[in-house]
């Protein structure tokens, strides 16, 4: 196949960069001179491996309070501008200004740099995130946590 199939396939570089590009083309195995799949295509392996995700790791509370947050705001802004409803657009300003004041605050939560500093000084090596698949890499933060006695969602802030 010509993308990455699942997370245990996916190595965290690609996810990284997916994540914070929104560039599909990192689902490709090779990056062809030539388009060879739709975007539609990729929209599904992506949104397939974002459920994976989701099933493999879930959501931190925080990810949950954003989700609902974000899907209120677009549907204030929607009602607001198709019906011309201005308390809907307030509604909608408000939501904006309150999603982002809780990313800023979420900010200072441990990245995937930061994990990956910690995974290399315990494991005593360097970890290759071209390398190492999604899911192992959160396996491996995952098992640490459990050994620190820190058994909760380890879910970076990237």
């Amino acid at each position: 196949m010509r993308t990455y199939n699942d997370l245990d396939d996916l190595p965290k570089y690609n996810w990284d960069k997916l994540n914070k590009t929104g560039d599909l083309s990192f689902l490709l195995k090779y990056k062809p001179k030539f388009k060879i799949l739709k975007d539609s295509e990729l929209e599904g392996v992506w949104e397939k491996m974002n459920d994976e995700f989701i099933m493999t790791h879930g959501l931190t509370d925080d990810h949950i309070l954003l989700l609902k947050l974000k899907k209120d705001f677009i549907l204030a802004r929607a009602e607001g501008m198709v019906f011309g409803n201005l308390q809907k657009e307030m509604e909608a300003d408000l939501l904006e200004v309150r999603i982002n004041n809780i990313m800023q605050q979420s900010e200072g939560g441990v990245t995937d740099m930061e994990l990956l500093d910690i995974l290399e000084e315990v494991k005593g090596y360097p970890v290759d995130t071209k390398k190492i698949s999604v899911n192992r890499f959160y396996s491996m933060v995952n098992n640490l946590a459990k050994k620190n006695g820190n058994k909760q969602n380890n879910q970076p802030n990237n």
